[in-house]
């Protein structure tokens, strides 16, 4: 009698995750964990940078650079991933550098990658209102954004209407924050993903 491919799959997928948890765990007992809360956050944006070029004596260039953007967080489905054991109650994004002078802008934050496994169910903990199901190998998902950088003094100076001094602004903007989010992982049994 021949298989149906959907139940051919279903079994493959049950095989290869006992497979890894046998490998992965040394431990005489392995709770799996298949929901969690977690609070993402972005990472914060850089501060621009203050800085002056002397042109002459008693005349001074603004040339600070802009900060680097923060670094965002991604869920992406992996095929090596089991459960959810691996990932932190809260996650926040790594920060973006301060910008510099001459006109230098920071460095971005790193992105952070969380992988999760097959058939992982993404959604808001108010409402438990889902957003997305990632079902295949390299599937993600942005969690939270990173701020934006900060404005150092030269773009202050050379932003049009800004009410700013060209020769003499010494101001400058703070990196915003990144997004924050009270997020939910869930993953759906291996029937549900066949039967879907």
């Amino acid at each position: 009698m021949m298989v149906p491919s959907i139940q051919r799959k279903c079994f493959y997928l049950t095989l290869r995750t006992c497979r890894l948890l046998i490998r992965c765990q040394s431990r005489k007992e392995f709770a799996l964990i298949d929901y969690l809360d977690v609070s993402v956050e972005g990472g914060k944006g850089g501060h621009g940078c203050a800085s002056t070029q002397h042109l002459s004596r008693d005349r001074i260039k603004p040339n600070g650079g802009n900060g680097g953007g923060g670094g965002s967080i991604y869920f992406q489905c992996s095929k090596n991933t089991v459960d959810f054991g691996h990932v932190p109650a809260k996650l926040v994004g790594r920060p973006g550098g301060m910008g510099q002078s001459r006109n230098k802008t920071g460095l971005k934050g790193a992105d952070t990658v969380i992988p999760v496994p097959l058939g992982t169910l993404i959604g808001y903990q108010e409402n438990q209102r889902p957003i997305l199901e990632l079902r295949k190998n390299g599937d993600y998902f942005k969690a939270a954004q990173g701020g934006e950088g900060g404005r150092g003094n030269q773009s202050l100076s050379l932003s049009k209407g800004s009410g700013y001094d060209r020769y003499s602004c010494r101001d400058t903007l703070s990196g915003g924050p990144g997004e924050c989010r009270q997020l939910y992982l869930e993953m759906r049994i291996i029937a549900d993903i066949g039967l879907v």
